[in-house]
């Protein structure tokens, strides 16, 4: 149009100015909008549109309206802390989190924890994320609790989500495990700072703090303990009640014995444990416990050798100064770890422990936190053949369980005891406790494979003040389809196919030892066990001729009810008796060296031998002849 010169002119020019402003500010947002609608950038940094080229880097690429300060800024690349961008206000994506503070926490029932789980989330620049969803999920929690709550919140400006946690209406260990994305998962172990201890009912527990007073009328509450043992290493007489003695003070790190007259809530006053606690162990079973106020992991604990050398306890078991097993009680179940369904075992708090030392060295506990998942029992059945496989006995009675025992055949397994079989720790008279019979009790007895014939494993239920228990057999599956595996009762001589059924209820009286016999190979040689006592399927001497001629011995093999009198009786063809021998009804075999009851060793010859069983299913004899040839 026409222009005017003087005023108009100048009115003509600042009205041309200001929109050739506004339209470049129009055309940069239009830019940005749409190459780049998910980042804002504010007004004063318009200099280029941007997109994103990697997880920490934007391209500025050059426009009309863009005015640089040098000739290489055309397609440059820059990061989000230099060049012509500045400052960007946005929510990027994040690429790490990570669990402020300490992962071992203190609670009380039913209150919430008073220090909050906090999770910060960053993207790859370091910035904070905001408006991000961190879950929180209960793991853990004590046997049949309810009203455990975590409430959290979405990340703030800074990136952080806090999560507060309650616990439940039972005292003892929770875990809850924070995760974001698919990069980040943690876990923190809260516990409650009091600790329940039922009435007239025995618990192995451990302090959680140094008490202010040790005395046992101030430690528990007020509340005195009808007992409360400790076991003693130090004395060297072996029998299993004179190893424990009564205690009027407790300290942290040891493991106690206690039954309490009425339901007891301990709250012990004293001082927090952030640091390490050595502990001495001699040779022998060892009583110990936890002095730290959350869990902490066995794996974490360090044995100190006479020389000052620390080892896992791994490597101290390879050096043989410990067994690497921890024993424990958790809910009434008697548990132990490593093994292959709890490969990381925890120190829980307020419990005791067993640890068995091959020699006098230290132990020294870490309050290092660790949780894994595969801490929680899994019984669930393992894949398996006949050369190599594994079941495991959980014996749960009215009022405590047994829950770990392991038998099974490896081609990596020796005969005899070996490292992997576990033995078991003392218990107390009350509570419920099996295990294996051959030579010493075991919690884990492993037999070479691959079996050929058939193997017996011997395993004794002591009831406790149980009336009332269940055999439960986990992991059938493992066994080959050419093998078969029976349970076979002592007391009464019946026997249940473990494949066709696997778990068996059983009455019995308080404070009782009951015997069973686990029988698995090839079908062919398990019958032998199956048939009634003296049956000559199961009852022979070998070899025979004999005796062997590298140890000078007849075997007598047989197969007899747990209870009743077994004898072995010996004649020559003209019927005098050479010897008699009363047999162990559960060893199922007795060892000759041929002499007879003066000491002599016996001719050459043809001899009649005769055993005879009474007990509660009946009266049973078998003969049968021997040759002896020298």
């Amino acid at each position: 149009g026409k222009i005017k010169v003087g005023d108009e002119e100048s009115y003509m020019i600042r009205i041309d100015k200001f929109l050739i402003f506004f339209l470049g500010i129009f055309i940069c947002f239009f830019l940005i909008n749409k190459e780049c609608s998910a980042y804002t950038i504010p007004v004063q940094t318009l200099n280029a549109s941007v997109d994103s080229a990697s997880n920490s880097t934007y391209t500025l690429e050059k426009s009309v309206i863009c005015e640089f300060t040098d000739d290489t800024s055309k397609n440059a690349s820059y990061t989000l802390i230099s060049g012509y961008l500045p400052y960007i206000e946005s929510n990027f994506d994040a690429a790490r989190a990570e669990l402020i503070g300490q992962k071992g926490r203190r609670t009380y029932r039913n209150t919430f924890a008073p220090d909050s789980i906090i999770v910060a989330v960053y993207d790859y620049d370091n910035m904070p994320v905001k408006e991000e969803f961190v879950n929180f999920v209960i793991m853990d929690k004590p046997s049949n609790s309810s009203g455990e709550t975590v409430f959290f919140t979405l990340t703030n400006d800074s990136g952080l989500s806090y999560a507060n946690f309650k616990s439940g209406n039972k005292t003892g260990a929770y875990i809850v495990r924070a995760e974001f994305s698919d990069f980040f998962r943690d876990y923190i172990g809260f516990h409650t700072d009091e600790y329940e201890l039922p009435a007239k009912e025995w618990k192995m527990i451990g302090v959680n703090k140094t008490p202010a007073n040790p005395d046992l009328n101030f430690t528990f509450s007020g509340v005195k303990p009808d007992f409360i043992y400790h076991w003693n290493p130090d004395v060297e007489d072996d029998e299993f009640d004179k190893k424990f003695r009564e205690v009027n003070t407790v300290k942290s790190g040891e493991g106690y014995f206690v039954i309490m007259p009425d339901v007891t809530t301990l709250q012990l006053n004293g001082t927090l444990k952030n640091d390490t606690q050595i502990l001495q162990l001699k040779t022998g079973w060892n009583q110990i416990a936890s002095p730290f106020y959350y869990i902490t992991a066995w794996n974490s604990a360090r044995v100190i050798t006479e020389n000052g050398i620390k080892l896992d306890p791994a490597a101290a078991q390879s050096q043989n100064y410990i067994e690497n097993k921890i024993y424990w009680y958790k809910d009434n179940n008697y548990l132990w770890g490593p093994n292959s369904s709890i490969p990381d075992p925890l120190l829980y708090v307020w419990s005791g422990f067993w640890v068995y030392a091959k020699k006098n060295c230290a132990l020294q506990l870490s309050p290092d936190f660790s949780y894994n998942e595969t801490n929680r029992i899994n019984l669930a059945p393992k894949k398996g053949n006949s050369d190599n496989w594994e079941m495991i006995v959980s014996v749960i009675g009215n009022n405590s369980s047994d829950l770990l025992n392991y038998f099974g055949a490896s081609m990596t397994s020796e005969n005899g005891l070996e490292s992997s079989d576990a033995k078991k720790a003392p218990a107390v008279s009350d509570i419920i406790s099996a295990g294996f019979s051959s030579g010493q009790y075991l919690a884990s007895d492993m037999r070479k494979g691959p079996i050929q014939t058939a193997e017996v494993w011997n395993f004794d239920v002591y009831t406790g003040k149980n009336t009332e228990y269940s055999l439960k057999f986990d992991g059938i599956l493992n066994i080959g389809d050419n093998q078969d595996v029976f349970l076979i009762d002592d007391n009464t001589k019946n026997y249940y196919n473990i494949r066709e059924k696997s778990d068996f209820t059983f009455i019995s009286t308080k404070y009782k030892k009951n015997s069973f016999k686990i029988v698995a190979g090839k079908p062919e040689f398990v019958r032998a066990y199956l048939a009634p006592p003296l049956a000559k399927e199961v009852t022979y001497a070998r070899p025979n001729p004999g005796p062997d001629q590298a140890s000078g011995l007849i075997t007598f093999i047989y197969s007899v009810p747990g209870n009743g009198a077994l004898s072995l009786k010996i004649f020559d063809l003209a019927g005098i008796k050479v010897c008699e021998k009363n047999l162990d009804v559960n060893a199922n075999q007795y060892q000759w060296d041929c002499k007879n009851d003066s000491g002599k060793s016996v001719r050459t010859g043809v001899y009649l031998y005769k055993m005879e069983y009474s007990g509660t299913t009946g009266k049973y004899k078998m003969t049968d002849k021997l040759a002896i040839v020298r």
